[in-house]
């Protein structure tokens, strides 16, 4: 069990505040269901919820008991009591005291399985899934469930989907699968079916305010919360100094393109999500050249580089003069839609050298 990064309490607490009815409906049926999947953008806590979950479902504390048949159900019968606890909690809330929450907290649960690729974008291929099928006969050793973790569930391949698929079609008693994914379009139909879909959503500015709060990192007055798309992952790529430095390198691209080149060049090539962040950067302070473009010179548009914009203004004003002559709306537009289609053709194109090229020119 890795250790994920710091994931805010604030962002747990909202969504919490998503699942707790869900919860509380669980308790009063005696029953949760086997196949879960938390859906919502890259960034937001899923996996880190799916933990907090977890531990709230496995503590001692928990409204679902392990079935008491002498101590050896849970190992190879048992499951979960057939009465939870007489009052029904109105707050899902693991103890954090217990055994089982402290092993938890140490990254070394009883009852706990987590499937993840190694390294970011990698496939999730059939191995550890056929794992999981080696398993069928046993159940959980001290608590309720024995939960199985599917992180990224998206990039399953077709094999993996396939050997997962013929576990929770029936799965076992007492067995509860716990799916996240970015992207439900991309999760196999037979598979969504057999799950209950929970939508969590993109965190409000205000949350992610509070997050950077309790992790004790300060926010310029100049930062375009909008970019995050509330996602805290991408707030906090947003707040880095390579970003700043991106957006460094973008603008002087825009002002004296022959002089930035090699650097950004050398860098973009080798590093893929440096590209994929080079592209938003850059369809970014298009935009708002494309706002400065369009306003009268007493005019101050809102910008999402606010801090940028007498460079912006330079820029314009450095291609006014020039033989080109003034860079238009339209043509500022139209390397909008040129870079839009360049991010777009990320998630096929192999070659990302030549969509570096085809962006630095687009910036030219």
């Amino acid at each position: 069990m890795r250790e994920l990064p710091y994931t805010p309490p604030s962002i747990i607490d909202v969504h919490r505040e998503r699942v707790e009815p869900l919860f509380r409906a669980w308790t009063a049926k005696k029953s949760v269901p086997q196949t879960l999947l938390f859906a919502g953008p890259h960034g937001i806590g899923k996996q880190a919820f799916t933990r907090f979950l977890a531990q709230a479902l496995q503590c001692e504390e928990s409204p679902f008991k392990p079935q008491d048949d002498g101590g050896f159900g849970s190992l190879f019968g048992g499951g979960m009591d057939s009465e939870p606890a007489q009052t029904t909690p109105t707050r899902l809330e693991p103890c954090g005291k217990c055994t089982r929450c402290r092993r938890f907290e140490t990254r070394q649960p009883f009852d706990w399985y987590e499937i993840e690729s190694d390294t970011p974008g990698e496939t999730l291929k059939v191995e550890p899934f056929r794992r999981i099928k080696e398993k069928l006969g046993q159940r959980a050793y001290e608590s309720p469930f024995l939960i199985f973790s599917i992180a990224n569930a998206e990039r399953m391949t077709i094999q993996a989907a396939n050997s997962i698929l013929k576990v929770i079609e029936e799965p076992p008693e007492g067995w509860l699968f716990i799916f996240t994914t970015s992207d439900v379009s991309r999760i196999p139909a037979t598979v969504l079916s057999r799950c209950q879909l929970i939508r969590l959503g993109a965190l409000p500015e205000a949350t992610l305010k509070q997050g950077l709060r309790e992790e004790g990192v300060n926010a310029p007055d100049t930062t375009p919360w909008h970019l995050s798309e509330g996602s805290y992952d991408r707030l906090k790529t947003i707040l880095s100094p390579e970003w700043r430095a991106l957006r460094t390198a973008c603008t002087e691209i825009l002002q004296d393109p022959e002089s930035a080149l090699p650097a950004v060049f050398d860098k973009g090539t080798g590093e893929p999500e440096f590209l994929e962040n080079f592209l938003e950067v850059s369809e970014t302070l298009l935009s708002d050249l494309f706002k400065l473009a369009r306003t009268g010179e007493s005019e101050q548009p809102e910008l999402t580089h606010s801090d940028l914009a007498e460079r912006l203004k330079k820029i314009l004003d450095k291609r006014r003069s020039s033989k080109k002559g003034p860079l238009t709306g339209n043509e500022i537009f139209s390397k909008i839609e040129a870079t839009q289609r360049l991010r777009g053709s990320l998630t096929t194109a192999a070659n990302t050298k030549l969509v570096l090229q085809a962006a630095i020119q687009n910036l030219r």
